[in-house]
């Protein structure tokens, strides 16, 4: 019987431009790039940890950054630093009663960034640094302060080497690694090619709008505790298993925390799309794929309720044609 006179209502369209319920053939999304998510993690203030390999260009993507959003830039190698460079100088001094009294001053950079608008702080090399060096970054890396250096409007940022590779290399501790966002650097030849013959222009990067990500920041709390109130075993999933994963991305209070901020300053860039790759970033692919999968779902009503409310499946099917 030919397709036009099919009976019980059919679809006349011809199979070939049937859809069968699927959304019409649309542009293909945006792209997902690096140096795309280090800039939201940095305007963001959130601390944010480039992997990559030696000579692929990661120290100069980050002075590029920094121009390019005219921030102050330190950098900072831990490798050739002491603790102290990080934790400030323990100075023995009066009180002015005769008695004595312990002041901690600031690291120079420290100093040339207090009353900086804008800065980062950058730090190189990071699996180069020893284990003392690894202890004296966390709190600074967590909240921006050094004794009593309150510098947490500046952005921290590091970059590292596979241990492996490195120079006098060390895994990171799990406790730093949790307090980064990750993010994996790969090389593109075609932008090294044009990079070469034409000049290196400065990177053209998402800009944030902080009204909207404070805007769109509750309801990313909201969606994100629902979540975990849904699943509360999946909040602290340290990889025990995997010393591997424990030096990478992985969910803890902290970094779902970090997710809220992360996703609400993708759409405060306008950059949507963004935000389950840096979802990612925060907790790690396996925690991040079950929190996208759930958020996508979360909205779906029981199965059973549709097989009798004839009205509510027609509404859902026009609403989610997926």
């Amino acid at each position: 019987m030919p397709l036009q006179q099919q009976p019980f209502g059919m679809n006349p369209v011809p199979l070939r431009q049937q859809t069968f319920g699927m959304n019409p053939p649309s542009s293909p999304p945006p792209s997902v790039k690096a140096t795309d998510l280090i800039a939201i993690a940095v305007q963001a203030n959130l601390p944010v940890l480039i992997h990559g390999g030696s000579g692929v260009g990661k120290t100069a993507f980050m002075a590029s950054l920094a121009t390019a959003l005219q921030y102050q830039c330190e950098t900072l190698i831990g490798a050739t630093r002491e603790p102290t460079d990080i934790t400030g100088w323990h100075w023995v001094t009066s009180n002015g009663n005769g008695q004595a009294a312990m002041q901690v001053i600031p690291p120079p950079w420290a100093e040339r960034l207090r009353h900086a608008a804008k800065g980062i702080v950058f730090m190189d090399e990071l699996s180069s640094s020893p284990p003392a060096m690894q202890a004296a970054m966390l709190r600074y890396v967590a909240e921006g302060r050094l004794e009593d250096a309150d510098l947490a409007h500046i952005a921290r940022a590091a970059a590292a080497n596979p241990a492996d590779i490195a120079a006098g290399g060390w895994d990171l501790a799990p406790s730093l690694a949790n307090r980064f966002l990750h993010v994996q650097w790969t090389v593109d030849p075609g932008a090294w090619i044009d990079g070469t013959l034409l000049g290196w222009p400065a990177p053209t990067v998402p800009r944030l709008d902080a009204a909207l990500l404070q805007m769109t920041l509750p309801a990313e709390r909201a969606t994100v505790a629902s979540y975990i109130q849904a699943q509360p075993h999946k909040l602290y999933q340290y990889p025990k298993d995997r010393l591997d994963q424990a030096s990478a991305a992985w969910p803890s209070p902290r970094t779902w925390t970090y997710v809220m901020r992360a996703r609400a300053a993708c759409i405060g860039a306008g950059a949507p799309h963004l935000a389950d790759a840096i979802t990612t970033a925060c907790v790690g692919a396996g925690a991040a794929a079950e929190y996208i999968i759930w958020r996508a779902t979360a909205d779906l009503p029981d199965p059973e309720t549709l097989l009798i409310d004839h009205a509510g499946f027609v509404e859902l099917s026009r609403r989610r044609p997926d």
